[in-house]
């Protein structure tokens, strides 16, 4: 009985260690009407979805390393999110607000 289980939790861990972990975006775009954005996450760009006054995403992280979110603000300018370090097996969930065209990480929290 006891081999089973060690055999049924090794699997799940090896099986957990394969599936990339999911980072969130979300991105408080009150005050700053008709913005669209994208994702640039491990070379793969993620359309932000717009929920009420906020850009969100949900992006599956397969490589180690930094990226950004590339917003279109509805007057014509852009602004830029700079995301901080992602890595595979590790879920973060990363807040910014976007404040007179500028995109300001407000925080960054591990899950």
């Amino acid at each position: 009985m006891k081999r089973t289980i060690l055999r049924i939790l090794t699997c799940s861990a090896a099986l957990a260690a394969c599936v990339p972990a999911k980072n969130s975006i979300d991105i408080d775009t009150s005050g700053s009407p008709n913005v669209s954005g994208v994702a640039v996450l491990c070379d793969k760009e993620t359309p932000l979805i717009v929920r009420g006054d906020h850009l969100i995403a949900t992006v599956p992280i397969t490589c180690e390393g930094v990226g950004e979110i590339r917003l279109r603000l509805g007057d014509g300018a852009s602004a830029t999110c700079q995301v901080g370090y992602v890595t595979p097996g590790i879920g973060q969930e990363f807040y910014f607000v976007l404040q007179r065209g500028q995109c300001i990480s407000v925080s960054t929290e591990v899950r």
